[in-house]
């Protein structure tokens, strides 16, 4: 039987989040590092800056819609397009029903949308 060579001991790396914080002066024995209240063992530093990322990564997408439904709503007072609220409520009135028929011109937006991906699924098939 062969005996397994011992396997090499490699100096452990620092992770990513430890090499961009700054270097921290050895505490001395007995105190704790400060927990954080999301997780043990983070710095105060390093979860703050998680709820900084975290909140600029939410409030950037919902000032885009603001910023959007705002540009819409002035562009929709010069009369040309309908606005938002005129446009939500007509989307109620279409989702409100989707599969009626009143005849081959009038049918709700579930019949629609099936006829559109049978056209899609012949061609993908013909194709």
């Amino acid at each position: 039987m062969t005996a397994a060579l011992p396997r090499p001991v490699l100096p452990i790396e620092a992770a990513p989040e430890a090499a961009n914080e700054p270097a921290v002066a050895a505490r001395p024995a007995g105190r704790a590092r400060p927990a954080s209240a999301d997780a043990p063992g983070i710095s105060r530093a390093a979860a703050l800056r998680r709820r900084r990322e975290l909140a600029l990564k939410a409030i950037a997408p919902l000032l885009g819609v603001a910023l959007f439904l705002a540009v819409w709503a002035l562009v929709a007072q010069t009369g040309s397009i309908p606005g938002p609220a005129a446009t939500f409520d007509a989307a109620k009135t279409v989702f409100a029903d989707p599969f009626y028929r009143n005849g081959p011109n009038d049918q709700g937006i579930g019949w629609k949308i099936g006829n559109s991906l049978a056209r899609v699924g012949i061609g993908f098939g013909l194709a």
